[in-house]
């Protein structure tokens, strides 16, 4: 897998273990995400989750939750139900997207593991229109991961290593865990770090925090390369039609639940109507709007 950039996005992920968290003093020290851990199998709630996910927010770094998996346990049905409704309960999703923490088999065998982690995505994907990501290590994803969940964005946890090893269906990784003894203003004791392949802005461009689930949108039309098309807007943001991108000869792909690869980078859209929305500055690289667009009334 790649190695990491000191251009690329830093994080951290908590969960109760860190204890209380100053945001306002962790923001400052450059940190622009963080993953905050919601949920455990079918019952447990973290502690801190209340608390870290809003607190995490209002000092203006990018959050995201996450679920840590107990198969063989619960179904995965129930657990993903039980994630959605926590995360719901706290603000909502916005910003990153869920994560599935896999790191135990629970005694399940690996073609039943495969079917409980598509269940839990399938059900996740469906109440929030996002495309989850998985966590995982290399170790576990070869010895217990078939490679068809290589198509899911990874969140890869190795330590006190150049560059994460290639496991199971990954060859590259989104967000990288790559040490679980860091140290970051506001926050006592080690942390873990984390790091997005991307930069800062990139970060915010693939996991815009205006996307909000069931606002109501403002329609627009605007002009890409002088061609027109179909546009949202909400909260000062502008979401394109995906079809734009023919537009300005880039490569994509669709991954689902509005889920883009756009010339290689992941880009959380928006579902509306059916269609998928994404950002206008995610369209193509060195495109601004004021070069693009032109807009009509509403």
């Amino acid at each position: 897998m790649q190695t990491r950039s000191p251009q690329y996005a830093r994080g951290i992920d908590v969960s109760a273990y860190q204890g209380s968290v100053d945001w306002t003093q962790v923001a400052g020290a450059g940190i622009s995400f963080a993953f905050i851990k919601a949920t455990e199998g079918q019952t447990l709630t973290d502690p801190q989750f209340a608390v870290n996910y809003p607190d995490a927010q209002a000092a203006g770094i990018l959050r995201g939750s996450y679920h840590y998996a107990q198969p063989g346990a619960d179904t995965a049905v129930a657990e993903a139900d039980f994630y959605v409704k926590t995360v719901k309960a706290a603000g909502g999703f916005n910003g990153l997207p869920p994560v599935l923490d896999i790191e135990s088999t629970g005694g399940l065998d690996n073609a039943t593991l495969l079917t409980w982690i598509n269940q839990w995505m399938q059900e996740v994907r469906t109440q929030t229109e996002m495309q989850p990501i998985l966590y995982t290590n290399p170790n576990f994803a070869s010895t217990h991961l078939d490679p068809s969940l290589g198509t899911i964005p990874l969140w890869v946890a190795n330590y006190n290593v150049t560059h994460p090893a290639d496991a199971s269906g990954w060859t590259a990784w989104t967000f990288w865990q790559y040490s679980d003894t860091g140290t970051v203003p506001g926050i006592k004791g080690y942390v873990d770090l984390d790091v997005y392949l991307g930069s800062v802005s990139a970060l915010r461009s693939a996991y815009p925090t205006s996307a909000l689930r069931g606002q109501t949108y403002t329609e627009q039309q605007v002009f890409v390369q002088n061609q027109p098309f179909k546009a949202i807007a909400v909260d000062g943001v502008t979401y394109v039609i995906w079809s734009a991108l023919v537009a300005v000869s880039t490569v994509y792909a669709y991954k689902g639940s509005g889920l883009m690869d756009i010339d290689g980078t992941l880009v959380q859209g928006i579902i509306y109507q059916g269609n998928t929305y994404l950002p206008w500055y995610s369209l193509h690289s060195g495109i601004t709007a004021t070069r693009v667009f032109s807009f009509t009334a509403p």
